[in-house]
């Protein structure tokens, strides 16, 4: 709000209380003036007292003589100006005639003698009142002439009311606004002035055959003096006017004080179709949302719309912030710290439009929204500035109705052109206030005889009273464009540096501690970010709490995992804070919760590194983490959580039991841990281009929804858009807690229910919609930095080490670049050989198993086709060598005999490989490496052995045979035939049975078909595909799905046809071979 009124300083009662008091001692010169004005004609008041003394003795004396009051008539003023001293001495000798005079003794003698001398008092007493109307009227032009306040004194109450000078943006200016700074305090602004001028009014008679008592009005000063016209928006509500200067001022001052984005506009502009007020359309994207909402609402239709949010709003801020805890948005703001809420700012312009029926009648439905907005608005930081137009414009018709009220029921009306004599009750409060000091009319006789004899006793009050003149008037005549353009480039640079809300976990971690939600677990219960020390104090024997943001002023926001919550569902296009969450939920669970207790698997199926930073450095928590993984790959990791599942279930039923929150407490000693699975982007998994895919993904996502929470497992799924989802599992309807930050109207409809688009309106990252079975509410997620994310692993690991608890770290699956077999997979290297089965682990598997296997069996069809076309990929060289690497040194550690022919050129890379293992490696008997040139030789000796094998059945060893680069062999070409290519043939038609397995790698299908042909490929059961043409996908293994893999994937086909992602390892070092 405005830093300006904070100060015991500029209280806003001692600014209204000032002008009071500046109005009160205009006031008070005034009556100086008057009253001097008024003695300094003395001598007019002495005549008038004269006549008058000799008018009541003329009265009295015929009222004496006679009984009866005389017959006065009335002022005429016929005669002009009358010598009041003739007057004087006539009405005093007619009155001396009267007492001296003997009374006739007839009756008609009396009647005679009265109707003459009635004749003569009437006369005389119509000179003496013409006469005193005469000297009345000469006072009141002589006052008046002698009464205004002088230069001197009012340029004094100028020079005070400057002095006392509002800052910029208060202040209804142009002024410095680009300069000005928001703060704390009630919003509270000039919107106009009223200028205030006091007024002389002195009574006379009017001239002319009826006269009449009048007053006659006159100025006391020159200029008026300005009287700031101060706005409270939070007691006013806002205001109309019929000045559209003033409101465009009004609006770019506000947006001006308030800090960038706490204030948002909706601007509603029927005739000018949002130019009313252009220099907001000059703002840049980002600041148009922020401010306006990037939308100016201009029809009809879009009012009503308008109306109906705006009421909504309000009821969702009475409901969820104030209750009966807080009077106003403003008091839960102040608690509210980080999680304020912004203030809303409606402007209706060229009202009556938009609130009229086809008829040109008023629309009751819409006015009556519009002043239930204005009454019920200002307490939920609503407010509202109309401009009556009054131009009675209508889109429907030419006229309007006479039943549409001039302004809204409701604001306080600020209109020019109209004068008063006090403050009338529409004005604004602060406004009256400081019109307090201002005399008010005062009621006085309107009997010219009660003037006259007020006069006569020296009572100049009775004579002329001092009336305000107060008019409200416009300060702002025009835009000034320049200072309109420099304000809208300070907003767009504000709101470029606005850092966004920030809750900060120490700050969530406190309120937690004193939270009432918190009851169950305990205040106690509630870690420390600071102190490790009350770290891991909680249980997960009933499920999992997970404190993840503020919620309002006092509260937390949780989400709880357990035998009732499946799984939750969260939210948020890019920028919303998505990922704030997701790390918010990590840090938590890592400060509550041990490992024992809670295992995280952290899923990216996106192929991104979220989650490498756990990866890194270790977290105890994390059991596995992918990085650069696609979505293959999670999906493999979910699938070996039904295997989990399966294992979890047995262990159940061995104990009698049927759900983990029964397992865990007949088993303390070694409790089974929770495993919370958060999955970014899942939506991936149902999006890979592969039906069979994304069908066996929304299986596995059904099965551990609907299933996974009795054995312990708990789904976090989150989203950037369910738009164009075909495969959404059915189970997600199951989910009831949900949560979305800033998205569009139909994903947040999607994520919160078909009536729920209240995520659309969100504006600040982290700022969410937490949906429980209970209860729906706006929150704000903590804010987990990547300092803090790196303190929370340091300190686990550190409680990890002080309670002896041994952690390796997670299974990180990481596909950013190639990676040697770990000492899992060397161990499997040692142990291929398995009876008459030999399983190679050739390359990196899409899940948790050390590696890819490929099996071979002593039965037709057992070979491997290795196709890595070069031309789509530019790793398929180095694959191929890490292929054939880990192939070989499964065949040297497990001694399993082998040939390699291969025909790449001399010179190439994978000769200079191939070179490199021939030497360095520690080769036993059997294992050998030919030159191209013994080719003949070499498959003629394979030939033979498969020969002696099928004549004598047994079980015989193992033998590999390798042709590599088969597509550069030319005297392999089918079409050439000769004995290299029938030897090949013969060999890997019948070798399989007898247990001699062909490997062959080349580069597409059709070098396939050139040597050996492509009715050999059904002799490969097993295939390792690169990166190829639909063509030869097809062609190689029935399916497209080769050719939609990325850069270094390959996809192994096995036997059965089923197809698996994976990678090859990096290519085996020198260093290694040697240690062979």
């Amino acid at each position: 709000m405005l830093r300006y009124w904070s100060t015991k300083k500029r209280n806003p009662d001692r600014v209204v209380a000032f002008y009071s008091a500046r109005m009160g001692a205009v006031h008070e010169d005034a009556e100086v003036a008057l009253r001097a004005a008024f003695i300094a004609r003395r001598e007019l008041i002495d005549d008038l007292a004269a006549v008058a003394r000799a008018e009541r003795e003329l009265r009295e004396s015929f009222r004496h003589r006679w009984g009866c009051e005389p017959q006065s008539g009335s002022p005429t003023l016929a005669v002009g100006q009358i010598a009041h001293a003739m007057v004087v001495e006539r009405c005093i000798r007619l009155a001396r005639k009267l007492r001296n005079r003997h009374t006739p003794l007839t009756a008609n003698g009396k009647i005679k003698a009265r109707s003459r001398e009635q004749t003569q008092v009437r006369a005389a007493l119509s000179a003496a009142l013409d006469a005193q109307a005469t000297l009345m009227n000469g006072l009141s032009v002589a006052v008046s002439a002698a009464f205004p306040i002088g230069r001197t004194s009012m340029r004094s109450h100028h020079e005070t009311v400057k002095r006392v000078k509002l800052p910029d943006g208060v202040r209804d200016s142009w002024t410095g606004l680009s300069q000005t700074s928001a703060g704390g305090g009630p919003l509270i602004i000039q919107v106009g002035a009223i200028a205030y001028r006091p007024m002389l009014a002195c009574f006379g008679l009017s001239q002319g055959e009826s006269s009449y008592l009048q007053q006659q009005t006159r100025t006391a000063v020159e200029l008026p003096l300005p009287i700031p016209a101060l706005v409270n928006f939070d007691t006013d509500g806002g205001f109309v006017t019929n000045d559209s200067h003033t409101v465009v001022s009004a609006v770019l001052r506000l947006v001006a004080l308030m800090p960038a984005g706490e204030l948002r506009l909706r601007i509603f502009d029927p005739l000018k179709l949002g130019s009313s007020i252009t220099h907001l359309n000059d703002l840049a994207d980002k600041s148009k949302t922020a401010i306006t909402g990037s939308k100016i609402y201009t029809t009809q239709k879009e009012f009503e719309t308008l109306l109906d949010g705006m009421t909504q709003h309000i009821a969702e801020v009475t409901q969820r912030y104030l209750g009966s805890r807080h009077p106003s948005l403003r008091s839960y703001n102040e608690l509210a710290g980080e999680t304020a809420e912004a203030y809303r700012l409606l402007v209706v312009l060229d009202y009556p439009t938009g609130i009229q029926a086809p008829s040109g009648s008023v629309d009751a439905s819409v006015l009556a929204r519009l002043e239930t907005i204005i009454k019920t608005g200002p307490r939920c930081g609503v407010y509202t500035i109309v401009l009556a137009s009054h131009q009675r414009q209508s889109s429907y018709a030419s006229t309007w109705h006479d039943s549409v009220p001039d302004v809204p029921a409701g604001l306080p009306v600020l209109l020019s052109g109209t004068t008063h004599a006090e403050a009338p009750s529409y004005w604004p409060a602060l406004t009256r206030g400081s019109l307090m000091g201002a005399s008010q009319a005062q009621p006085v006789s309107s009997s010219f005889v009660d003037v006259r004899d007020a006069v006569v006793r020296s009572n100049y009050k009775a004579f002329a009273t001092i009336t305000p003149s107060m008019q409200w008037i416009a300060t702002v005549r025009s835009i000034d464009t320049i200072a309109a353009d420099a304000l809208v480039r300070r907003l767009d640079a504000d709101v470029h540096r606005v850092p966004g809300v920030s809750v900060d976990p120490n700050s969530v971690s406190t309120l937690a501690r004193s939270s009432r939600d918190h009851t169950a677990v305990g205040a106690t219960a509630v870690a420390d970010p600071q102190s490790i020390d009350t770290w891991w104090r909680r249980n997960a024997a009933d499920g999992v709490r997970v404190t993840i943001g503020r919620r309002g002023d006092r509260g937390v926001a949780e989400l709880l995992f357990g035998s009732n919550e499946p799984a939750t569902l969260i939210g948020g296009r890019p920028g919303s804070g998505k990922s704030v969450l997701l790390h918010a939920v990590i840090c938590d669970i890592a400060r509550n919760y041990s490992p024992a207790d809670v295992q995280l698997y952290l899923l990216d199926p996106k192929q991104g590194v979220e989650f490498n930073v756990y990866a890194q450095a270790k977290l105890p928590h994390a059991a596995v983490v992918t990085v650069s993984s696609a979505p293959e790959c999670t999906l493999a990791i979910l699938q070996t959580l039904l295997d989990k599942m399966y294992t979890r279930g047995k262990r159940f039923r061995d104990a009698g039991v049927q759900k983990i929150d029964d397992y865990r407490p007949i088993n303390r000693g070694n409790p089974m841990p929770r495993i919370v699975v958060i999955v970014d982007e899942f939506q991936k998994l149902l999006d890979t281009g592969d039906d069979t895919t994304s069908t066996r993904a929304a299986d596995v996502i059904n099965r551990i929804i609907r299933e996974g929470r009795a054995f312990g497992i708990h789904l976090v799924l989150a989203t950037q858009s369910l738009f164009g989802v075909s495969n959404l599992p059915s189970a997600i309807g199951m989910i009831s807690t949900r949560v979305a930050l800033r998205m569009s109207d139909d994903d947040s409809r999607r994520v919160l229910g078909d009536t729920m688009g209240d995520a659309a309106n969100l504006t600040r990252t982290g700022q969410a919609i937490l949906q429980s079975s209970n209860d729906t509410f706006q929150i704000q997620v903590t804010h987990e930095t990547d300092s803090t994310i790196a303190a929370t692993v340091r300190s686990a690991r550190i409680v990890a080490a002080a309670a002896r608890m041994r952690s390796t770290g997670p299974k990180v699956i990481d596909f950013s670049t190639p990676t040697l077999p770990g000492g899992a997979v060397a161990r499997a290297l040692k142990a291929v050989r398995q009876g008459n089965r030999i399983t190679f682990p050739l390359s990196v598997h899409y899940g948790l198993e050390p590696a890819q296997t490929v099996s071979f069996t002593a039965t037709a069809d057992q070979n491997l086709l290795v196709a890595t076309p070069s031309s789509y990929d530019d790793t398929s060289t180095s694959t191929a060598v890490a292929l054939m690497g880990m192939l070989l040194a499964g065949c040297v550690r497990s001694k399993i005999s082998f040939d390699v022919i291969d025909f790449s050129p001399l010179g190439s890379a994978f000769a200079a490989d191939l070179a490199t293992i021939a030497t360095a490696a520690r080769l036993g008997p059997g294992q050998r490496f030919h030159e191209q040139r013994d080719t003949v030789a070499a498959l003629l000796s394979v030939a033979r052995v498969v020969v002696d094998r099928k004549k004598t059945p047994r079980a015989n060893d193992p033998h590999v045979v390798y042709l590599g680069h088969v597509n550069t062999a030319a005297n392999l070409s089918s079409a050439r035939g000769g004995q290299i290519h029938e030897l090949a043939t013969k060999i890997v038609n019948n070798g399989p049975a007898v247990g001699v397995h062909v490997v062959v790698t080349l580069d597409s299908y059709r070098s396939f078909e050139n040597t050996l042909g492509s009715q050999m490929l059904s002799a490969f059961g097993h295939k390792l595909l690169g990166k190829s043409s639909p063509d030869d996908a097809l062609a190689l293994c029935g399916d497209y799905g080769p050719s939609r893999l990325d850069r270094g994937e390959l996809s192994y086909v096995n036997p059965a046809g089923e197809f698996t992602k994976t990678q090859a390892f990096a290519t085996l070092p020198p260093t290694f071979w040697e240690r062979m």
